[in-house]
């Protein structure tokens, strides 16, 4: 013979879903705090990315205007250097 619900029975079983829920969604506020913390911390390490990625870009240009600048002042302490070979006196060595 099938149960009868009473109705005790329906109450009792919407104050345990009510409960549930309460405690999902606590939860999921939690769960929610959590992640709004995380993606402002991604945001922040995005931006550092981002300010890293510059300031390489800036050093790579100033190392490539560097190295031609270098290579000249070699070819001119080659140049120097041959022509005070029998000095004492010899720059950029």
């Amino acid at each position: 013979m099938p149960r009868i619900y009473t109705l005790n029975d329906f109450i009792r079983s919407v104050k345990q879903l009510i409960a549930k829920y309460h405690a999902l969604d606590k939860k999921n506020k939690c769960m929610q705090s959590v992640l709004d913390a995380s993606h402002k911390e991604n945001e922040s390490i995005q931006n550092d990315l981002d300010c890293s990625y510059k300031e390489n870009e800036r050093m790579q240009k100033s190392m490539n205007q560097m190295i031609p600048l270098a290579n000249q002042l070699n070819g001119l302490n080659n140049k120097l250097g041959k022509y005070n070979s029998g000095t004492d006196i010899c720059f950029f060595k």
